[in-house]
Order: structure tokens, then C-alpha cells, then sequence
């Protein structure tokens, strides 16, 4: 189960987000707090790593493995490829049902090198 599932379904039962603050599966991480990311997803988000500042820690990929990757070539994260813009490793647009994985992933990234925006 991935940890956006956790979230969504802590949602789904507490009213306020202020009740999983400090809880390890959907507590906070520098002062962000992960239970606001939880969602549907709209499926129109755009990521962009910043692969040159990127220090291959493993955090993107290990939370959402279905979008992100390690490059073998030089182990920083990439965009796996159905979900890459024009082919370009570093700039994807997931598929809806990745919106809140993407969104925790950039939210954990220890150098914060994941951008999303609206595509």
C-alpha cells in the first residue's frame, strides 16, 4: 500500500488534518503536512525534476514508483517513460489516478527539486 493510500484513507475518517499532525503515516515532514495532499487528482498536473540538482536519495522513486525512476546511466530520477512529455526524461504528465503520489513525492524530496504545476 502506498503511503497516498494511508492518507486517503485516514481522510476519509477525521474531520480535522490537524488529528494526524505527527502521526508517522501521515504526520508532517518540514513543517508540510502530507494529509493536505491527499486527493482525487485532475490528471492535468505537469512535473519537472530539476535532474542536475537531483542527489539520487531514492525518496521520489521509493514513493511513487509508478511514476518515477532511477536513471542506470547516472542514478538520478527520471520520469518513467508512458508518463514523459516528448520523451524528455525530466518532464512528465502522470495520469490522474498518480496526482497525489506526485504530489508527496515533491513534497518529501529532501533538495526539492520536483516542481508540479498545472499542465
Amino acid at each position: 500500500m502506498y503511503r497516498s493510500e494511508v492518507i486517503i484513507r485516514l481522510r476519509e475518517h477525521l474531520v480535522q488534518p490537524q488529528a494526524v499532525q505527527g502521526c508517522v503515516a501521515a504526520g508532517t515532514y518540514r513543517d508540510r503536512t502530507f494529509f493536505k495532499v491527499a486527493g482525487t487528482g485532475s490528471g492535468t498536473m505537469k512535473v519537472v525534476i530539476d535532474r542536475g540538482s537531483c542527489v539520487s536519495c531514492g525518496t521520489c522513486w521509493e514513493t511513487c514508483p509508478d511514476l518515477f525512476e532511477q536513471d542506470p546511466d547516472d542514478s538520478f530520477s527520471r520520469i518513467r517513460e508512458p508518463y514523459r512529455s516528448d520523451g524528455d526524461i525530466a518532464t512528465g504528465i502522470p495520469h490522474a489516478s498518480l496526482d497525489t503520489c506526485a504530489q508527496e513525492a515533491a513534497n518529501l524530496c529532501p533538495v526539492q527539486v520536483i516542481g508540479i504545476t498545472p499542465s
